[in-house]
């Protein structure tokens, strides 16, 4: 509406522009930036400058033109002014109101335009279209060392910001949240699009009658009151269960001296394969080491793009889309370590082929070069296919690097064989993970996947003095078939146990269907006059659930379970019961009427993986035949703070239908898989220390 535009124009407490201004046209029509500049000029008898595309992009010839035709108002998108900084610093010098945005600025050109001539107001410009070009501004006089952002500042007049959570409430200062803008100059909706305009366009619980913008952008309050902006929520991808947020990393990256700026991707340049690619103008010697040293290992990139600047759309924004394929440019954490025989100069070109990099040094971390357990799979069928010797998925933790791989293939059978690498008494199951250390082991069981690489990150953080042992499935490597209970599975793992370790007390601990297992495996040994020291569950669904489910499959059961939910939950909550049920239903149906696709790679490949499919099989269908009885025993249950929706289902509520004794709940930051990998591990590990301390002290 009118208002809007006037609204961004009349008045304003950002740039009040007057007869005498000159206000420079660089936006074409069909971006909302030109509306500041048309009616910024028009509506304030102001001269509005007209220039001319090609000008605009050679930076020398536009800031000639900028003196010569005493241009005292302009807005460039980020990408034009860093382009313009870079080549000509002083080119703002003199101009009245000079305001940059459309992306995350770059505290390296802001710093530099300051420092080199600057324009009597440098502002930063923020804010939606659908809230008519401009909500937020942030006048910058100093842009301190390692400074990561610029703030997107205060809201213009007659416009409000609300930094709201989930539950639509306001949330702390520092505290990241979704920003809601309102005022006249939200737009009235998208033309002729009800729902998306229903979606985007929401009343506001705090000024009746007023309407609120979502505008799905990550920020925060600073003390001063000012906003930061933090990211995108749309932005955030999962790779292998991680939540990722690109502009974390581009932010880490901007700190760099070396970098002056930074784009973070996720590419799928192989179907089925996504990995972070990190684009940087600048240098990117030693930026893999200096991204570990700040960022949790799932957010450093698996490739580094060296860049003499960023392609521009004819908006004047960055062209993410002709960014180039990030071809055999790998992050190396060290200097590269050259094959040094013939054997690992084969496992180094496995490696390659499989993290799908243009070499790997003897000395680097398969995990801190992008492998992960489904590569893992993969990486071992080919080395069993080209050596002729299996490797056990778990010696990655004793053997994570080409080097000590081959090692392990050197010394022999004894060695190579499956499922234990290590000089210990043979065993179906028992793997040691970390089996040095002077306190009592602690025991990890598998997942549903059936393999231990998923405690990769706890194994590391739990200390050098803590021995780690790992259950990892039957069937998940050699020719036994996979069990088929849970009682079978903590039978058998519970003979293992004692044959490594007689007498407790012991020490048990699983994440997700582990949890379960290392309860039935407790049950067990307490039943048999054993002592269970410690039984800690990870994020576990409580198996009484399950067993309450275990009608799924009969659709009219479970709707008529469906119903009765939806009678019961708050208002608030139907709407994500319905879509997460919808979309498992559909799911179902789907697959009634899709035929399999063929499997595809080596035999090895294939063979592997329907192994792991057969054990995840296996562990689902033992977890929903399973009914738990009581366990007299203390545990400990840690339990992932950001739960996914769940309407008729408390774990804690659930495990205490068959915990007997003390029960001890710890939160941890993350969902389900972000508690057991970085960052969220740490605490975990952190919490996991103290109750094995507690216990110690205890005996």
């Amino acid at each position: 509406p009118h208002r809007a535009i006037v609204r961004l124009v009349k008045n304003t407490n950002y740039a009040p522009l007057g007869a005498g201004d000159v206000v420079a046209q660089l936006a074409t029509p069909a971006f909302d930036a030109a509306t500041f500049e048309i009616w910024g000029a028009l509506l304030n008898g102001a001269t509005l400058a007209l220039f001319d595309k090609d000008l605009i992009l050679s930076p020398k010839k536009f800031a000639e033109a900028l003196k010569t035709r005493k241009v005292s108002a302009l807005f460039l998108t980020v990408a034009l002014f860093n382009e313009l900084i870079r080549e000509v610093p002083d080119a703002l010098a003199g101009v009245k109101y000079a305001m940059f945005g459309g992306d995350a600025a770059s505290p390296h050109w802001v710093r530099k335009a300051l420092q080199a001539g600057p324009p009597q107001n440098l502002i930063n410009g923020y804010g939606p279209t659908e809230t008519t070009t401009f909500a937020a501004t942030y006048r910058v006089t100093h842009v301190p060392e390692g400074a990561t952002s610029i703030p997107i500042g205060r809201p213009i007049s007659n416009t409000t910001l609300y930094v709201l959570d989930s539950k639509f409430q306001p949330v702390p200062v520092g505290v990241a949240g979704e920003l809601y803008i309102g005022g006249p100059g939200v737009a009235r909706g998208y033309h002729q699009q009800p729902e998306r305009t229903a979606e985007s366009f929401v009343g506001s619980p705090f000024v009746s009658g007023e309407r609120l913008y979502k505008t799905g952008d990550r920020v925060k309050f600073l003390p001063g009151g000012e906003i930061d902006f933090l990211g995108r929520f749309d932005s955030q991808v999962k790779i292998r269960g991680f939540r990722i947020e690109p502009g974390e990393i581009e932010s880490a990256l901007a700190t760099h001296p070396d970098v002056t700026e930074a784009l973070v991707l996720v590419r799928e340049d192989t179907p089925d394969e996504k990995r972070l690619v990190a684009y940087v103008v600048g240098k990117t010697d030693g930026l893999h080491e200096f991204l570990r040293e700040r960022l949790p290992s799932y957010l450093v990139p698996s490739a580094f793009v060296e860049m003499e600047s960023f392609p521009i759309t004819a908006n004047g924004k960055v062209d993410r889309a002709a960014l180039p394929r990030p071809d055999g440019q790998v992050a190396e954490n060290h200097e590269y370590a050259a094959p040094g025989n013939e054997r690992e100069e084969r496992l180094a070109r496995l490696w390659a082929e499989v993290l799908g990099v243009e070499r790997v040094g003897v000395h680097d971390g398969f995990f801190e070069i992008g492998g992960h357990s489904l590569l893992a799979v993969r990486l071992f069928a080919r080395i069993e296919a080209e050596f002729g010797r299996a490797l056990s998925l778990s010696s990655l933790f004793a053997a994570p690097t080409v080097a000590r791989q081959a090692a392990l293939l050197g010394e022999g059978p004894r060695f190579a064989l499956a499922p234990n690498p290590f000089a210990v008494p043979r065993f179906d199951s028992l793997v040691p993970l970390q089996p040095e250390g002077g306190r009592p082991p602690l025991y990890c069981v598998h997942h549903g996947y059936g393999d231990l690489t998923g405690y990769h990150d706890l194994v590391k953080h739990l200390g050098g003095d803590q021995p780690l042992w790992g259950f990892q499935a039957r069937g998940i490597q050699g020719d036994l078939p996979p069990c088929e209970s849970i009682a079978e599975m903590a039978e058998n793992y519970v003979a293992e146990l004692r044959q490594l370790q007689p007498g407790g007390p012991y020490h048990l601990t699983g994440f997700s269907l582990g949890g379960v297992i290392a309860f039935e495996m407790a049950r067990q040994l307490r039943a048999s006059g054993q002592e269970v020291g410690l039984l800690a569950l990870l994020d576990t669904y409580a198996p009484i659930f399950f067993h309450k489910e275990e009608h799924r499959g009969n659709l009219l059961a479970e709707l008529a379970d469906a119903a009765s939910t939806l009678r019961r939950i708050a208002p608030e909550d139907r709407w994500a019961f319905t879509r997460n049920k919808s979309r498992v239903a559909g799911g179902r149906i789907k697959a009634l009427f899709t035929r399999s696709e063929p499997e595809t790679g080596t035999p090895e490949e294939v063979r592997m993986r329907e192994a792991i499919g057969r054990v995840e099989g296996a562990s689902r269908k033992a977890l929903r035949e399973y009914v738990p009885s009581d366990y007299a025993g203390d545990a400990v249950i840690f339990r992932a703070e950001e739960q996914e929706v769940q309407a008729d289902y408390d774990p804690v509520l659930w495990w205490r239908a068959v915990l007997k004794g003390r029960v001890m709940v710890k939160d941890v930051p993350g969902d389900h898989h972000a508690i057991i990998q970085e960052p969220g591990v740490r605490e975990l590990a952190r919490l996991l220390r103290e109750c094995l301390d507690a216990v110690a002290v205890a005996h």
